[in-house]
């Protein structure tokens, strides 16, 4: 086992690259594809649940890939998907990630068998486990799937 790089609330953590070289040279764990999902489980430090939430929405709803927008495109994108700022414009606006937050929810949607299991994969994270309690039931978050699978079925993209 590689050596961690910390241990953060009595938890080790350990170089991303470390563990998937780890995998793959002794034939651990039942996924042969872990290089390619280990960058969406390796959430940014530092970087709020609901940050994490609000870029996954965007690139949901822009269908997008963000690691290589501009903040000023960024604002276009939500502007173009939130005219009326119902739900993310002014977020976007006023949120200055880091690329490698960008990069992270790149990477989790591509990773991820539809945007249902990124967000639970977020619900799941470090950063979630960081706000210490979910303000949703499990119930609530299969309510909220199920209204954006709707929602993604049935509405007319043009509004």
């Amino acid at each position: 086992m590689p050596d961690p790089v910390e241990v953060s609330g009595g938890r080790e953590r350990f170089r991303r690259e470390d563990i998937v070289e780890w995998l793959q040279r002794t034939g651990r764990g039942n996924n042969a594809e872990a290089n390619l999902d280990a960058p969406a489980l390796s959430v940014p430090d530092d970087v709020p649940l609901d940050v994490l939430v609000t870029w996954l929405c965007l690139a949901a709803l822009a269908g997008e890939e963000l690691a290589e927008t501009t903040p000023e495109q960024c604002a276009a994108l939500a502007r173009s998907v939130d005219p009326d700022d119902r739900m993310l414009l002014r977020e976007i606006q006023t949120s200055k990630p880091a690329a490698c937050t960008l990069r992270f929810i790149d990477d989790l949607v591509e990773a991820s068998y539809g945007l249902g299991e990124a967000l639970d994969r977020l619900d799941q994270s470090r950063a979630a486990r960081a706000v210490g309690a979910r303000d949703l039931t499990s119930d609530a978050i299969d309510l909220v799937h199920a209204v954006a699978d709707a929602c993604a079925l049935h509405l007319d993209p043009g509004g």
